[in-house]
């Protein structure tokens, strides 16, 4: 009898998590495409990855595992068994292997997140052979008004600014792409060999995932070149070169990063940028590069955030080393939280979400709304934009999220290049504070339109010279080195009041000081670029001393901005309570 019931309570428990598992399953894969043999794991950045895996795969042996992104803490696991068979005592059932890992990982304390490596789907539509207006888009958004200031390619010191773009499919030997490609000069090409050491093999113009080299003639699924083609015309196709369209940026690097059909590929050129970006930050711009924004135009249709962890939490990361990133929503008409979209629905301060308006400046007929996750809207009808070579034409008219995404990514790339050295990685408070500001602008600059005032974050559509107005307001004042001040600033780290003091060296002060009466501005403000404190003073020119309570601060990294008579003196504050 007591056996009977054991056997009974192992069956009920199975079938009880059996139903749950199967629920979570079902629903996930009612709402996106995924490959069941496939997942994709984030693990807790202080985890032992070699313990964490030996002990998994002793107790899921049909199982292996590769990495998708050290920098990110992401690995993929693959699953040689469509069945396992769970032993409780000496009663065994069958179980579906991923739906039981899956539940598996969601328990473990090291694991932040767990997806399937789902099957992601261009945000383009059916091009519309209409040639209307030509690149009507242009002029719509007053990109021409800001060319008259730049046209882009570096910064005003020199730094050559690299825009991402992660896509499906390249053609690199377009007419319009000539000298705005992005090229890693200590990679040889085509000699099957890593020259660099930096993990890629022949990546000398771009890389494809796939086909794991520089050759975007292997596509993952299917041949076709167009779609990335397509956003990097918009982006930075060469301007003022006679033949062909003007891309955004005239002058341009573009990294071409052919991510194919699934997550784990649109993860690891997330990567490749990410450690690009990190190095140049790291060696000040001795190596890597100056890679300052992404655009993604792919996605996981009904995709919800919660099911793909790894991919949204990398939006943070990347933005940590100031990269900012714009995505195209997906091409579908209602609320975008209830409709579900990955990465539309990824909650990061360093991540544009763009929808599409059509010539008249009305909500495209493709376009989700949310005034919660989508920011700003772009022309996305009737976009005349690059064709591969074997397309005849080269140039066509195009309809969809896919192309509003990469001119909100065109205009964040052109206006690093005005000639203000404020935007100057070498003078950057922090690099995530720069990357910020570009969106903020772009936000701030927005045409606001009636059609849209319950449709996106900003209720308006993309306007380049307007948002080059608003980084003006929006930029420091520009910051003069001063060696003969010293800003002591203690606790640091604080809890709940600082004491600060500036000091200047009284043998400099008595010579150049003839008045106690000079002003003082100081700010404090977060990563973010948001304002915490804000003191003016009139006082004495040798030396100053205030406190400020930190009491109701969140946790984090902050930064103290003394502007004086002489220029301006900037420390970190991190608080800790």
């Amino acid at each position: 009898m007591r056996r009977n019931l054991l056997l009974l309570f192992v069956v009920s428990c199975s079938l009880f998590f059996d139903s749950i598992i199967a629920n979570c399953q079902q629903t996930t894969k009612k709402e996106q495409r995924i490959t069941n043999n496939e997942l994709l794991i984030e693990l807790q950045p202080e985890t032992n990855v070699t313990e964490f895996f030996s002990d998994f795969e002793k107790q899921f042996p049909n199982t292996s595992h590769s990495t998708v992104s050290e920098s990110f803490n992401i690995y993929k696991i693959s699953l040689l068994s469509d069945k396992y068979q769970v032993i409780s005592d000496k009663y065994q059932v069958n179980k579906d292997s991923s739906s039981l890992i899956t539940y598996h990982l969601s328990l473990n304390k090291d694991v932040v997140g767990v997806s399937y490596n789902s099957i992601v789907s261009p945000r383009g539509t059916t091009p519309n052979d209409s040639l209307y207006n030509q690149q009507y888009y242009l002029p719509k958004t007053s990109v021409p008004q800001l060319w008259d200031i730049t046209q882009g390619g570096t910064t005003a010191c020199g730094d050559t600014i690299v825009t991402a773009i992660i896509d499906q499919g390249f053609d690199t030997k377009i007419k319009d792409f000539a000298g705005n490609l992005y090229q890693n000069k200590l990679e040889i090409p085509n000699n099957g060999i890593d020259d660099d050491g930096n993990g890629y093999v022949d990546d000398y113009q771009g890389y494809n995932f796939y086909a794991m080299n520089d050759n975007f003639d292997k596509t993952q699924f299917d041949n076709t070149q167009n779609h990335g083609n397509e956003c990097a015309g918009i982006i930075g196709a060469r301007g003022n070169n006679i033949s062909g369209i003007a891309g955004i940026n005239w002058r341009a690097k573009m990294l071409l990063l052919a991510a194919s059909n699934s997550v784990e590929y649109i993860i690891g050129a997330y990567d490749y940028a990410y450690k690009l970006r990190k190095l140049y930050n790291d060696t000040k711009g001795a190596q890597g590069a100056f890679v300052a924004v992404t655009s993604c135009s792919l996605g996981i249709d009904k995709g919800r955030p919660e099911n793909n962890l790894p991919w949204c939490n990398v939006y943070d990361k990347l933005g940590s080393v100031g990269i900012l990133n714009i995505v195209a929503a997906t091409n579908a008409t209602g609320d975008l939280n209830t409709i579900g979209d990955v990465p539309g629905l990824c909650n990061s301060n360093y991540l544009i979400v763009v929808h599409s308006t059509d010539a008249n400046d009305k909500l495209a007929n493709t376009s989700p709304t949310s005034t919660n996750f989508i920011g700003l809207a772009a022309p996305g009808t009737d976009i005349l934009t690059t064709e591969p070579l074997k397309y005849i034409p080269q140039y066509d008219f195009l309809g969809g999220n896919s192309f509003a995404a990469p001119q909100v990514a065109g205009v964040a790339t052109l206006l690093y290049s005005i000639n203000d050295t404020r935007l100057c990685p070498k003078n950057f408070v922090s690099p995530s504070d720069a990357a910020m500001k570009i969106k903020n602008a772009i936000y701030n600059g927005v045409d606001k339109i009636p059609a849209l005032a319950f449709a996106n974050k900003t209720g308006g559509r993309l306007n380049a010279f307007n948002s080059y107005k608003a980084l003006q307001t929006l930029l420091p004042t520009t910051e003069v080195a001063i060696t003969n001040y010293e800003l002591r600033i203690t606790p640091n780290p604080a809890d709940l009041v600082v004491s600060c003091s500036l000091i200047v060296d009284r043998n400099v002060a008595n010579e150049q000081r003839t008045t106690n009466n000079e002003q003082l501005n100081v700010h404090l403000y977060d990563n973010l670029g948001r304002f915490f404190y804000k003191l003016q003073r009139q006082g004495n020119a040798v030396v100053s001393t205030f406190d400020i309570n930190c009491a109701s601060f969140p946790d984090g990294m902050y930064f103290l901005r003394c502007e004086t008579v002489d220029g301006v003196i900037t420390k970190k504050i991190i608080i800790q309570h």
